[in-house]
């Protein structure tokens, strides 16, 4: 075998070896988990309900003030916000182990297996809540001013 050949079997071992110990690792996390999620998956969780609920404050408190002026985009980028955010949630959902699950070893396995290959996905929709955080913050500063 040519050394070329030898080292492209060794990168496709070393990625399959580190795949399978992403997997193995999340799943014993997702197993021994009470909420169902991974720590990271629930820390996104809980920031993006906490933004959710926060956009939908500040939506109701400028009612009076889209009626007078047309809406704006405040009302825009919460909106924005409410959208993304129920999305990801909804993705989250999707990764969670179930409390009762019969199998709970297969299942947080094959949950782990999901998790591993949306995480780009996940990753994606976090980084566009977090512009739109952003946009938010600013939004409400010119608001303010």
């Amino acid at each position: 075998m040519d050394p070329v050949s030898a080292l492209s079997v060794a990168a496709a071992v070393s990625q399959f070896t580190d795949f399978t110990r992403q997997i193995v690792c999340k799943s014993k996390e997702l197993y021994k988990s009470t909420e169902g999620l991974s720590r990271d998956f629930l820390g996104a969780q809980t920031v993006t309900l906490r933004l959710k609920e926060l956009a939908g404050q500040v939506r109701a408190s400028q009612g009076a003030a889209r009626a007078s002026n047309g809406g704006g985009n405040l009302d825009k980028v919460c909106a924005d916000c409410v959208a993304i955010s129920d999305q990801l949630l909804a993705r989250l959902q999707c990764l969670k182990v179930p409390d009762n699950a019969n199998y709970r070893r297969w299942k947080s396995f094959r949950q782990a297996l999901k998790s591993v290959w949306s995480k780009d996905e996940i990753d994606a929709m976090a980084k566009r809540l977090s512009a739109l955080r952003e946009e938010l913050t600013t939004e409400i500063l010119v608001a303010t001013r």
